[in-house]
């Protein structure tokens, strides 16, 4: 009977195991206005040399993406030719819930498979203090810049922000 015990237990631990390995993992953190919480990513939309679009489902909570095996292959083929990132974020104070939509065009698919992190800052430019500093992108009510392990991308600002006034001091 132990004997048995065993080998169920062993599978249990080999299943679990190869599910675990289906999944590519990445150090992913996206910040909205400034907050880590209450964001949601659902999926990137691929677009194919024809034209097409196709959603590959994620996982992610603050810190690791997490996309099967077998879509992470849709991600880098070769028939590739745009990638879109589809996050919302749930903003609420007290009572009141506001969910915005953030589409990120053009997702470099190194930002995922190169260096060790990558960090997504998006601002809102409906939100009236980061009207003031950026400018939104193109037909969009946001902007966004990132940091990862390989450089960083920054916009232009129309004004220094308070912390960066008092570090140019």
């Amino acid at each position: 009977m132990k004997e048995i015990k065993r080998i169920i237990l062993f599978f249990c631990i080999v299943n679990a195991s190869i599910a675990y390995s289906q999944n590519k993992d990445f150090n992913f953190i996206i910040s909205v206005d400034n907050d880590l919480r209450n964001i949601y990513v659902d999926k990137f939309v691929v677009t194919d040399k024809e034209g097409n679009n196709q959603s590959v489902r994620v996982n992610y909570v603050q810190g690791n993406l997490s996309i099967k095996e077998s879509d992470y292959k849709k991600l880098t083929s070769d028939n590739v030719t745009n990638i879109n990132l589809n996050t919302r974020y749930v903003k609420q104070c007290g009572d009141n819930t506001e969910t915005f939509n953030y589409d990120i065009e053009n997702f470099k698919l190194p930002w995922l498979t190169k260096g060790n992190h990558f960090v997504l800052y998006i601002y809102d430019t409906t939100n009236k203090k980061y009207k003031k500093i950026y400018d939104p992108l193109p037909d969009k009510d946001f902007t966004f810049e990132y940091d990862w392990s390989e450089g960083s991308m920054r916009r232009v600002q129309k004004k220094l922000t308070k912390e960066q006034k008092r570090c140019n001091k």
